[in-house]
């Protein structure tokens, strides 16, 4: 296993250094006992740091960024389980139409704007979807 390794350690850490996470998500995937195909991707957020994400059957590593966000932050609560909630059902509907993105970073990108969007609120994990839309239309997704 990957318990007590100082990069894995250290990454946990520093999510926010984007390289850094890729090698630690590159690393994790590889002690795996799965083959590369059946791990569609390992996702990271880090607060208003980019997400990161690494797909093993490429070693495609990608930065998702968001814009700044359109108000203050009220409260991040619940941040996280609309992150994960959208991204997963972003990922049940993805039609494979964009193949340049892989679909779990198409719908991750799609996820960290709603959850973005959910800290614009007073109440945990909900978010005006206009909103959420248009943090989306300017994330921007690198490899």
């Amino acid at each position: 296993g990957v318990a007590g390794d100082a990069l894995d350690a250290a990454a946990a850490d520093t999510v926010a250094d984007g390289p850094r996470a890729a090698r630690a998500a590159a690393k994790l995937a590889a002690h795996l006992d799965a083959p590369k195909a059946t791990l569609a991707a390992i996702l990271w957020t880090d607060g208003p740091a980019p997400g990161g994400a690494y797909v093993p059957k490429t070693e495609g590593i990608y930065a998702i960024a968001g814009p700044p966000l359109p108000a203050p932050v009220r409260s991040p609560i619940g941040a996280g389980d609309t992150v994960a909630g959208t991204t997963f059902a972003a990922w049940l509907s993805d039609d494979g139409a964009a193949d340049d993105v892989p679909a779990p970073v198409r719908a991750f990108a799609y996820g960290l704007a709603r959850g973005a969007a959910s800290c614009l609120t007073d109440e945990n994990a909900r978010f005006d979807e206009t909103v959420a839309h248009e943090i989306w239309e300017d994330t921007v997704v690198t490899k």
